[in-house]
């Protein structure tokens, strides 16, 4: 099967320098959370302290260097619905590569929510949702009852691309109002691009409010 290359599947065990410096215009990064990555894409235990040092002593990792661009993969598993690839470097830096499907569930998590005969309002809720090293978040002050939905207001828009970075962030609301066929929607874009030569892709984080159910967050990149 043809690996797409729109397809975002590369894991990177860090931050790029340039992917650290966009994000820190949204939040902070912690040593504690550069370390989680680390953890969470298979970096031995013994080899995160030293990674986490050099991310932060703006060096780059073997992962990120042209001279090993053709090491083997340390496992190789392709089929043709999906695939997988890990590469171990010589500093502990990993990378691996995946092909996964083109839409994954959101969530909708924190703020407040209050409720009646019928009837919800939610404040300064957090939708969010992750795709392998891609992770998008925007809030929402939603309202929802029988035969309504409505989107009041959007903001605190932030992205991250773990081993890469990111460009074009915009939020906006699509349509405030929901109509009988159509959900009130809200959208999250913005260009994601791995480190190295594997290219990129748009992403789309899409708050949706339908007319008589609960709402709920998309995460696609265009087919």
């Amino acid at each position: 099967m043809k690996r797409i290359t729109k397809i975002i599947a590369i894991i990177l065990t860090v931050l790029s320098i340039n992917c650290t410096s966009v994000f820190a215009i949204e939040t902070s990064v912690s040593r504690y959370e550069i370390k989680q990555k680390l953890l969470e894409v298979g970096v031995n235990e013994n080899k995160i302290d030293s990674l986490v040092t050099k991310i932060q002593d703006g060096e780059k990792l073997d992962c990120m260097k042209e001279k090993y661009n053709n090491i083997k993969p340390t496992v190789k598993s392709w089929t043709d619905t999906g695939g997988y690839e890990k590469y171990v470097y010589p500093d502990g830096s990993v990378k691996t590569l995946s092909v996964t499907p083109a839409i994954v569930t959101g969530s909708m998590i924190d703020g407040t929510r209050t409720s009646g005969s019928n009837w919800y309002e939610w404040t300064s809720a957090r939708v969010i949702a992750s795709w392998g090293v891609v992770t998008a978040s925007f809030y929402a002050n939603i309202f929802g009852a029988t035969g309504q939905g409505k989107i009041n207001k959007v903001w605190g828009k932030g992205a991250t691309v773990v081993g890469g970075t990111f460009s074009g962030l915009d939020l906006k609301t699509v349509r405030a109002e929901t109509t009988n066929s159509t959900p009130a929607q809200a959208r999250l874009y913005f260009i994601g691009k791995c480190t190295g030569d594997f290219g990129q892709s748009t992403f789309y984080l899409r708050l949706y409010v339908p007319y008589n159910s609960a709402p709920y967050a998309k995460f696609s990149m265009p087919n």
